[in-house]
């Protein structure tokens, strides 16, 4: 179960920022119950390992529309309501009306966890599993890089089945990239 408690103890570790933002900001902009919740209560982190980086959600969040000017943009036109929630692995945005969380990549828009909540949740996972690797100081690509990935792909898919189906590579890249970033 996702708490705040447990996010910040994950990204403490490495003295990481967790940022909410007042429901007021949310106006009008998130209105899933629980992407509200997650947002103003639990939190985002600052960022997973060396490659995923998240927005600051202090003064809530920032529509794609009012970073991306150009009304001819494809990023514009698929995810112009969507809220900027990271860089890394594609632009990592989210629906505020159904909490669903997507990658735009190669000038395409696909989901990748079907709500704000299960999402944060992998994140807390991912980062639970690189502090690991870093008390443990494993090897470079070594045999517990290995079997960590898998064992995160598969809670992942327990997690969120659904968006799983058709995000299981995206979710073993940011995975495997995540911990060759932080040089395990």
């Amino acid at each position: 179960m996702l708490d705040r408690e447990r996010l910040l103890s994950a990204f403490d570790v490495l003295g990481l920022e967790v940022t909410t933002s007042p429901l007021t900001t949310l106006a009008g902009r998130v209105t899933d119950e629980t992407a509200k919740r997650v947002i103003s209560a639990i939190g985002i982190p600052e960022r997973i390992g060396g490659y995923l980086t998240f927005t600051d959600f202090t003064d809530g969040p920032t529509l794609i529309s009012d970073e991306v000017k150009d009304p001819n943009s494809s990023l514009r036109r698929e995810a112009g309501d969507c809220i900027f929630l990271g860089s890394g692995a594609g632009i990592l945005v989210l629906n505020g009306q159904s909490g669903e969380v997507a990658s735009w990549n190669d000038g395409t828009l696909r989901t990748i966890s079907s709500a704000l909540d299960k999402f944060v949740e992998f994140m807390v996972l991912l980062q639970e599993k690189l502090n690991i690797a870093e008390k443990e100081d494993w090897p470079t690509g070594g045999a517990e890089s290995r079997q960590a990935s898998n064992e995160l792909v598969r809670r992942f898919c327990e997690i969120d089945g659904e968006a799983m189906e058709q995000a299981r590579a995206f979710w073993r890249s940011v995975v495997s990239k995540s911990f060759r970033s932080m040089g395990f």
